[in-house]
């Protein structure tokens, strides 16, 4: 509620104060009826606010499902980056994930990286990568928790709306930076790596990730916005009507 409403509200509140004092002296009616409507306007003004919160964190948790699922979806798809052969007819395809590499020549998926394919100078790629898988699945985890949080603020008290936008965006924070990282070291190795030669590129896995955390750092910044900008729900009291 903007400064200008409340200072309206507050005025309504002590004239009816006033009020109340001239229908003990002298039986006023009209004074009565007119106390019970500002009462009435300045309670509809504080459901207004609850309901506006709710709706800032409802809107917050939709987008969140949005960008959960695209974290999901680029861990289940094997495909964070892909080999085509350039041969125009019956190329070879072979699609690497976070867990698995699948193939056109044996048409199936096998585990990825081996433990052979670990040895030497491949050994910073294994760990790189390794590290990439890790990074996705916290994030799905810390998303679980995600989800537990909104329930709690949505469900909660006025406290809780008031400060849950600190812990919620604390988490997607957190979420988003983990699955930043995962998508910068699939792109390094994309570009340093020799067995990603000629003929591959960044798969939709890796656009799944990209986009899932762009959308998680946004949504942050709307709940930081908004508890910047709306006012506090109890910024006034209500004098309880003695009548």
């Amino acid at each position: 509620m903007a400064p200008a409403s409340r200072r309206h509200c507050e005025s309504q509140l002590s004239h009816s104060i006033l009020r109340h004092n001239q229908q003990a002296a002298f039986g006023d009616e009209h004074s009565r009826t007119k106390n019970n409507e500002t009462t009435s306007s300045c309670d509809q003004t504080q459901l207004h606010l609850t309901m506006t919160r709710r709706i800032v964190y409802g809107i917050s948790f939709w987008v969140f499902l949005g960008a959960a699922a695209c974290t999901i979806a680029s861990i289940a798809i094997p495909s964070w980056v892909t080999y085509t052969s350039p041969t125009s007819h019956d190329p070879i395809r072979i699609r690497y994930g976070l867990h698995q590499r699948c193939s056109s020549i044996s048409g199936k998926c096998t585990p990825f990286p081996q433990s052979d394919e670990c040895h030497g100078e491949d050994r910073y790629f294994c760990s790189m990568w390794r590290t990439t898988g890790f990074l996705m699945n916290f994030s799905v985890i810390m998303e679980v928790v995600c989800v537990v949080a909104y329930i709690t603020i949505l469900f909660g008290g006025r406290q809780s709306r008031e400060a849950g936008w600190k812990i919620m965006s604390g988490l997607l924070g957190l979420v988003a930076a983990g699955q930043m990282i995962a998508m910068a070291l699939v792109a390094y190795l994309y570009e340093h790596d020799n067995r990603f030669f000629v003929g591959s590129e960044l798969g939709k896995s890796w656009v799944l990730s990209t986009v899932s955390w762009s959308v998680l750092s946004v949504d942050a910044i709307f709940l930081i916005g908004a508890a910047l900008f709306l006012s506090s729900e109890d910024d006034y009291e209500l004098i309880p009507d003695p009548q």
